[in-house]
């Protein structure tokens, strides 16, 4: 009974056996809903919360200790996942508590601390450039290069490019609707340019055979009817790596042109508000990531060249002082050329002894 009325005075709930029973995993699933009801439920979430089911799935909520949560991400940056990824698993488990909590499901004071690991390394720097892109782009299966130069063109994530239907097509927009979106906010692309004729080669190949039978795919981007690429469902990985090996930029991954048609739009002198409608970035924090990696790339570069002409121009004056020495050095006498100077000098290492010297002189 003390304990009711010390909730009833501090407005925290009574922690009950079926709190106390309660598991990590079971919150997750009340997140999931919860997500979903939402609409922010997206593939990648689903990805992450199927790991944390995995790996915090089976505790009791106050069975966790910060301790546990801190060894086990460290286990993970051992065996090579970024930052990045741990803290997506991390963040969903962090999420559920505090669900749980406001739903007077579980109690404030028994949540551990989940510790965020640092991220700002997590910057890429894969950014292919136009000739390893059409290097690439050749060496990568017919279906799939059109789906590629779209990517690259206007800097669409594969996820929704995978998905987009003729039927989103309205005379010269593409009208993208807000359940193909990561940011579940829709938008419209304007069809012209490269986009405009990669549409026209796509409509000119949206027929397919079925059992002899000749069909229209509802996709843009297909292969016998089927989307190139559906997340969990189906994915090139296996010919993108094999492509960018061919093209000889191995390491590159296909989401980098996502980072390379923002990079274009900002070099072309685009706003950055025009460069986000296009490419369906909510905020300008990435922006300001893709323009601080050129700013980078652009000092280093010039540092570069700075440093290769101050060194021609240290060689050039080691060059013109070699040839007036030696011009000195021819009128001096035999005695010069066996003293201890001259011997230690590159031009003793250069001419030998004083009679290899003087046989020298008489031949010249």
């Amino acid at each position: 009974m003390r304990k009711v009325h010390v909730s009833e005075e501090t407005g925290d709930p009574f922690e009950t056996q079926v709190m106390r029973k309660r598991t990590i995993g079971e919150m997750l699933d009340a997140l999931k809903v919860h997500l979903e009801v939402d609409g922010k439920f997206s593939p990648q979430t689903a990805s992450h919360m199927k790991r944390a089911k995995v790996d915090f799935g089976h505790f009791r909520g106050g069975a966790l200790t910060p301790e546990w949560v801190e060894a086990y991400c460290e286990e993970r940056k051992e065996n090579g996942d970024r930052p990045a990824t741990v803290n997506r698993t991390t963040q969903l488990v962090q999420q559920a508590y505090n669900l749980a909590v406001e739903n007077r499901r579980f109690a404030a004071a028994r949540v551990p601390r989940i510790k965020k690991l640092d991220e700002s390394d997590n910057a890429r720097e894969d950014c292919l450039t136009e000739a390893q892109l059409a290097s690439v782009i050749e060496h990568l299966p017919e279906h799939l290069q059109d789906f590629t130069r779209w990517c690259a063109a206007c800097g669409m994530r594969k996820g929704e490019a995978g998905q987009l239907r003729w039927n989103m097509v309205h005379g010269d927009t593409l009208h993208i609707p807000a359940n193909l979106c990561k940011n579940r906010t829709g938008r419209k692309l304007p069809i012209v340019g490269e986009l405009a004729e990669i549409l026209a080669r796509r409509k000119a190949t949206r027929s397919f055979k079925e059992n002899d039978t000749e069909r229209m795919s509802e996709f843009i981007f297909h292969r016998l009817g089927l989307p190139v690429y559906e997340f969990g469902v189906r994915d090139f990985a296996d010919d993108w790596h094999a492509a960018t090996k061919a093209a000889e930029c191995p390491g590159h991954y296909f989401h980098g042109l996502r980072r390379f048609a923002v990079s274009t739009f900002l070099e072309a002198g685009l706003t950055s508000e025009v460069a986000m409608m296009l490419s369906g970035h909510k905020t300008q924090n990435m922006l300001t990531r893709y323009q601080m990696r050129k700013q980078r790339t652009r000092a280093k570069a010039q540092a570069l060249k700075a440093v290769k002409v101050y060194r021609d121009q240290e060689q050039a004056k080691a060059k013109t002082i070699s040839r007036h020495e030696v011009k000195s050095l021819r009128g001096s006498g035999p005695e010069f050329f066996s003293g201890p100077f001259f011997c230690g000098s590159v031009f003793g290492a250069q001419f030998g002894t004083v009679a290899q010297f003087q046989c020298n002189r008489r031949t010249r």
